[in-house]
């Protein structure tokens, strides 16, 4: 029987994860990637790098909904920016790209938080 509810639990995560996923990846396609900018590159947890230019006046949820959208991202996660303390996004709320440190181009390493 608690096998039976661990799965059920797992199950609704999964499931929620996905549409989380979803959600963030709609939300992006709200967000024009400009001809100029930054270049910000993401090494992911399973080792794989993501690429995309920002304004560095660009609000950190167009850069959260990018990482987040990501196969495998979590609810949370933390980004480590070279220079930086490590963030976590629920720290980064109403902040601008260049007042969390990502004023020019860099590499970002994203973290999954697992509840």
């Amino acid at each position: 029987m608690l096998q039976e509810r661990d799965a059920s639990v797992e199950a609704c995560l999964v499931s929620r994860l996905t549409q989380l996923r979803s959600e963030r990846a709609e939300a992006l396609t709200s967000v024009i990637e400009p001809d100029g900018g930054i270049t910000v590159r993401c090494r992911l947890p399973h080792g794989s790098t993501i690429q995309r230019k920002f304004n560095i006046d660009d609000p950190v949820t167009n850069l959260l909904v990018w990482i987040g959208s990501s196969e495998n991202a979590t609810e949370d996660f933390h980004l480590n920016i070279p220079g930086q303390p490590v963030l976590a996004v629920s720290a980064t709320t109403g902040k601008l790209l260049g007042g969390i440190g990502v004023d020019t181009s860099c590499l970002i390493i994203a973290t999954w938080v697992r509840m």
